[in-house]
């Protein structure tokens, strides 16, 4: 390194014009030699010109020193250190004297836990969204759930109309949870709904709940016996049925004849039985296929009866 400083000072009462100066310069270098072992050297050189004068700034003095230094940290936590400098120091005006010094410092620095602990002040933010996708991540075309209520901590915090939630926080760590009583009806979460957040100074912590609805199509597949069009005790219900919504998912009826397609979005859906599925003899009494439209947080009921074919 290398710097110039120079000044311009005026006496009132003399009238001198002053122009202390100093120039700096010196060169330093750093060695890692091993992982925990690494020195430092330093040389510098300092010439003062122009140091006459009740006003300079300047000690009036030039030098030339060397500095060494070797550091031994076998972890984080702990070091042991040995620093040496040596200066020789020669004057530039009259009434300065010559001398020469030289000192040494060692010791050792270690890191230890306080019991006084501060808790640092952060923010928490996020949303409360519909989980359109299920990939627990807030995308851009899904929304929020106004006005949702969040606990954080002892704090009640309430979202606003897009589902946004913001407070500030003092603590080392908070749990930050969503109100159970206030998640829409037919909801459920695919996200945790607790969540233990560390808090950063001055930064934002970021956590998101994410929901989704339990919108369903359930159904029976039975034989009408009795031919009221209503499943009851006196009707025969038949499992391994397959049903498809959407000519896409299928599921198969169980040992009670019920079938369900579980988690679906709101909406119109088509669900139509398979007739290679069913035993030979029987032949269904409604549509193959059905097209059902189903409301946010309901099931639809959509059942199958079937009859036999000798009694077409």
């Amino acid at each position: 390194f290398a710097n110039y400083e120079t000044s311009w000072i005026e006496e009132k009462l003399s009238g001198d014009m002053l122009t202390p100066n100093v120039f700096n310069t010196g060169l330093s270098y750093a060695k890692k030699v091993f992982e925990s072992l690494s020195g430092t050297a330093a040389l510098n050189y300092r010439d003062e010109e122009k140091t006459e004068g009740r006003n300079s700034f300047l000690a009036g003095e030039d030098s030339l020193g060397i500095n060494l230094g070797l550091s031994y940290r076998p972890n984080s936590n702990f070091e042991l250190y040995i620093d040496g400098r040596a200066r020789n120091i020669w004057a530039e005006s009259a009434d300065r004297d010559p001398y020469n010094e030289f000192d040494v410092r060692a010791g050792a620095r270690i890191a230890l836990d306080s019991p006084f602990v501060w808790n640092p002040k952060g923010f928490i933010d996020g949303y409360v969204f519909k989980d359109l996708n299920g990939n627990l991540e807030f995308d851009e075309n899904e929304s929020g759930v106004p006005y949702a209520k969040v606990h954080i901590g002892k704090k009640e915090v309430v979202a606003n109309s897009k589902g946004r939630f913001v407070t500030e926080v003092k603590a080392k760590s908070v749990q930050v949870e969503m109100d159970l009583d206030a998640l829409p009806q037919g909801f459920v979460f695919t996200t945790p709904s607790i969540v233990e957040v560390n808090i950063a100074a001055h930064k934002f912590s970021n956590v998101n709940f994410g929901i989704s609805t339990e919108s369903g199509i359930y159904g029976l597949v039975y034989v009408d016996l009795n031919g009221n069009d209503t499943p009851d005790e006196e009707d025969d219900y038949l499992s391994r049925v397959e049903l498809v919504m959407d000519r896409d998912v299928t599921v198969g009826s169980d040992g009670d004849g019920a079938y369900y397609f579980r988690g679906i979005s709101p909406g119109v859906h088509k669900v139509s039985l398979k007739l290679n599925s069913i035993p030979i003899k029987y032949l269904p009494k409604i549509k193959l296929e059905n097209e059902v439209n189903v409301e946010e947080g309901t099931t639809y009921v959509l059942h199958f009866p079937l009859k036999l074919a000798e009694d077409q």
